[in-house]
């Protein structure tokens, strides 16, 4: 049984097909399944984070609800890993300069020139941290789009997910209500070493309400 104090040390990440079946999963009320881990400190201490994985009986903790633990580990996940905000084609340009397969390149800049060029209501943001590894949970921190929100003067947000280690964010907004579905599907496997999620999903902010929920294209 987990103390208060230690659900800082957790942080959390969205389900990959390749996790053990024995790995607590808590399932959110808007259909994302996420995984609590901490970094082994010995690894730690070389600069290697490798992740270790909590079972059911490890997630409980005295006079905390499921969903409580989950706003903690969420708060911490968001600390531990430095999570922001960046462009999209920022994201991307990284992956020149580590991308292994050469093939890729060109597509990978022509996807960046294209989104640097983007009006501001097509623009594709991306959600991860300092680490670019197992960051896309960030998205589900409320504050952090309330605050996006606030810089940028919109209304709400969508956001897609399909990999652990970023997620997709533009405003709300029907061209890229209409954009977003194609988005998450047709750049899943650009990313070299990416993690993709079980499913995709598209979640929608909605800033006045401070809620997220899932966005279907029936709903535009």
């Amino acid at each position: 049984m987990l103390k208060k104090n230690e659900l800082a040390l957790l942080t959390m990440e969205l389900e990959t097909a390749d996790l053990s079946p024995e790995v607590y999963r808590y399932r959110t009320k808007y259909g994302v399944s996420v995984v609590y881990f901490m970094f082994d400190p010995e690894l730690l201490s070389k600069y290697i984070f490798e992740p270790v994985y909590l079972s059911p009986e490890d997630v409980e903790c005295e006079g905390m609800s499921e969903e409580d633990i989950f706003h903690a580990i969420l708060e911490s996940t968001v600390t531990i890993m430095h999570t922001e905000i960046i462009p999209f084609s920022e994201y991307f340009r990284e992956f020149e300069e580590f991308c292994e397969d050469k093939d890729k390149l060109p597509i990978i800049r022509g996807i960046a020139k294209a989104m640097e060029d983007a009006e501001e209501e097509s623009r594709i943001w991306c959600v991860t941290g300092s680490l670019r590894e197992r960051c896309a949970s960030g998205v589900l921190y409320r504050p952090l789009l309330r605050q996006f929100c606030e810089a940028h003067k919109c209304a709400g947000l969508l956001i897609g997910l399909c990999d652990n280690d970023f997620a997709y964010l533009g405003k709300d907004n029907p061209q890229m209500a209409s954009m977003m579905p194609s988005l998450v599907q047709g750049l899943r496997h650009i990313v070299e070493g990416a993690k993709e999620l079980l499913e995709v999903k598209i979640l929608r902010y909605n800033y006045e309400a401070d809620t997220l929920s899932i966005f279907t294209e029936d709903s535009l």
